[in-house]
């Protein structure tokens, strides 16, 4: 049994999880730069993020601490839509998946790059 929360467990015999979807992140920059970068690459630059309960940009922390670094945020924002605006007015470069970025990228006047870091990678799984 796993448990969950302190009321509730799963048997993991009964426990079936299975790939639903991914997608290499972006990394938005104000300004056209290149067409890829390393995640490594870019850890010395100055980044906008998500408010910092948001389980995206915990996950960007993690990943950048894994290579002994932080990264350093200007500002935080609750919304991608901010993200993009920051991103826009050139306060910093952002990191979103890359269906989010092409969605805002209409919008908003951004180049991306994709992170070509195996580490970058967003995998989805459905658990049922």
């Amino acid at each position: 049994m796993t448990k969950i929360s302190r009321n509730f467990h799963v048997s993991k015999t009964h426990l079936s999880v299975e790939p639903w979807g991914g997608s290499f992140r972006k990394l938005l920059f104000p300004e056209r730069v290149h067409k890829t970068a390393r995640f490594t690459g870019v850890l010395n630059e100055i980044f906008v993020g998500l408010s910092p309960s948001n389980a995206l940009q915990d996950h960007l922390q993690d990943r950048a601490r894994t290579f002994g670094r932080d990264l350093t945020v200007r500002s935080q924002t609750k919304t991608f839509d901010g993200l993009c605006t920051m991103v826009n007015k050139e306060l910093g470069l952002g990191m979103l998946p890359q269906s989010i970025a092409a969605r805002y990228e209409r919008r908003y006047y951004y180049h991306t790059l994709v992170i070509v870091d195996e580490r970058a990678r967003h995998r989805l799984c459905m658990t049922y």
